[in-house]
C-alpha cells in the first residue's frame, strides 16, 4: 500500500468513520482513488468530449448488502451500489452502442464511458491494488445513473464485470450520514438563504420578462390621428413654409410624436434643414424642433429620411403644425406629414429592463455563492 502522500483525503467521509444512509447503517472500511479519463456526451456538439479527473471511491460494509460504495467527484457525492453481471453479457466496444442495465428500462444511449487506472489505496479495498484498470459505460435514466464496468484484464484470464446504479447525495444528505450536526445546521441555513434569492429570481426574471414585452411594444409608433402628404418646390436659399391643422389632441399628460418624412425625391442635392413647430389655436409655437432630415453621403443617399418630436400634452385643445424647409440647392418632391399618440417611451421601459437584469445576475451570483 502507497502511503497518503500526495493523496490525502480532505474529505467528510474517512476510513473508519460509522454512517447511516436510506435506513441502513455502514462502515467505511476503504479508499480507492481513480485517475480517470472520462467521455461525456455532448447533446449540443453531437458528440463526446474527453477531459481527465481525479476522484475518490469509499468501500461501505453492512447494511447486509454487497459492493456498496460512496464516490466524491468535484465536490459532488455518489452513493451506489454493484451487483455481478450475468455470464456472456457483452461489453460495449463502442461510444454509440446502447446499454440496458435494469430489465425495466428500454435500450438507453451510453452518456458517459471511460477508462478508470487506481493510484491510491488505503485500507480494506477488496482486493483491488494500485494499477487496477477498469472500463465502464453508463446512462442516466430519471434522477439515477446506471452502467456496467468490467476489468481490463491480458488474454485468457478471468475478466470480473459488474453492474452499478448510483444516484447522487446532497451536501446535507451526507452531512446528515455522517452525523455532523452542526456542519449540517450551517448547510441548511445556507440553503434556506439560497433558497429565498431562488424564489425573488423567479420574481424578477418574470418582471423582465414583462418589461422585455413592453420595451418591443414602446418601439410601435403608436396610433396615427392626423396624415398629411404635400408638395415642397423650393429655392436654393430659400426658406418655404407649410402650416397644417386643426389637430384635436386630448390625452392630457400623454406622449405625441410629430413625424415628418420624405417619401421620395426628384431632385436633390446638399442638406435640407427643417423647424417644425407645434401651434396652440392662436397659433402660438409651443413646441419646437428643428434639424437636418436628409443629407447626401458620398453618392449614397438613405430613403426614407423621418424626423420625429415628441411632446407631452399639457392641455386639450385643436393644435396646429407648421413646417419651415430650407435647402441649399434646389429641391423638388414630397414630405409627409403624420401625429401619433398612445405613444411609449422605450427608455424608460429600457432602462426599468437593464436594471432589473443586472439585478437578476447580482441575485443569482449570491445564490449560487449560497448553494456552495
Amino acid at each position: 500500500m502507497a502511503k497518503p502522500g500526495a493523496h490525502q483525503n480532505f474529505s467528510y467521509v474517512q476510513v473508519g468513520k460509522t454512517l447511516s444512509l436510506f435506513g441502513r447503517h455502514y462502515t467505511v472500511v476503504g479508499r480507492i482513488r481513480y485517475q480517470a479519463k472520462i467521455e461525456e456526451w455532448d447533446s449540443e456538439e453531437g458528440a463526446f468530449e474527453s477531459y481527465p479527473l481525479t476522484y475518490d471511491e469509499w468501500i461501505l460494509e453492512g447494511g447486509n448488502m454487497e459492493d456498496v460504495y460512496i464516490t466524491e467527484e468535484e465536490g459532488v457525492f455518489y452513493f451506489g451500489y454493484a451487483w455481478t453481471a450475468p455470464k456472456g453479457i457483452p461489453l460495449p466496444q463502442k461510444v454509440e452502442r446502447e446499454l440496458q442495465v435494469s430489465q425495466k428500462h428500454t435500450k438507453q444511449k451510453i452518456t458517459e464511458r471511460g477508462n478508470l487506472e487506481v493510484i491510491f489505496v488505503e485500507g480494506n479495498t477488496q482486493g483491488v491494488e494500485i494499477g487496477f484498470e477498469n472500463e465502464y459505460a453508463s446512462y442516466q435514466y430519471e434522477k439515477d445513473y446506471y452502467g456496467i464496468e468490467w476489468e481490463i484484464i491480458d488474454p485468457g484470464e478471468e475478466q470480473d464485470v459488474y453492474y452499478f446504479r448510483e444516484r447522487v447525495l446532497t451536501k446535507v444528505e451526507i452531512l446528515k450520514a455522517f452525523n455532523y450536526t452542526e456542519l449540517v445546521q450551517k448547510e441548511e441555513q445556507k440553503l434556506s438563504v439560497s433558497k429565498e434569492y431562488d424564489r425573488w429570481i423567479k420574481y424578477f426574471f418574470a418582471i423582465a420578462v414583462i418589461l422585455g414585452i413592453l420595451t418591443l411594444y414602446s418601439f410601435l409608433p403608436g396610433t396615427n390621428i392626423y396624415k398629411k402628404e404635400f408638395r415642397y418646390n423650393s429655392a436654393p436659399g430659400k426658406p418655404e413654409m407649410q402650416e397644417f391643422g386643426s389637430i384635436p389632441l386630448k390625452k392630457v399628460g400623454k406622449v405625441y410624436n410629430i413625424q415628418v418624412k420624405v417619401p421620395s425625391l426628384s431632385s436633390y442635392e446638399d442638406t435640407i434643414e427643417l423647424d417644425i413647430e407645434l401651434l396652440d389655436a392662436g397659433k402660438k409655437r409651443i413646441n419646437f424642433m428643428n434639424g437636418e432630415l436628409w443629407k447626401r453621403d458620398e453618392e449614397i443617399f438613405a430613403d426614407p429620411q423621418t424626423k420625429n418630436n415628441y411632446f407631452r400634452l399639457v392641455e386639450a385643445e385643436n393644435y396646429y403644425v407648421r413646417v419651415t424647409s430650407l435647402s441649399t440647392s434646389t429641391f423638388r418632391g414630397n414630405l409627409a406629414i403624420a401625429v401619433y399618440e398612445n405613444i411609449q417611451l422605450t427608455r424608460y421601459y429600457l432602462g426599468a429592463l437593464i436594471f432589473v437584469i443586472i439585478l437578476l445576475f447580482c441575485l443569482r451570483k449570491f445564490s449560487n455563492y449560497h448553494k456552495t
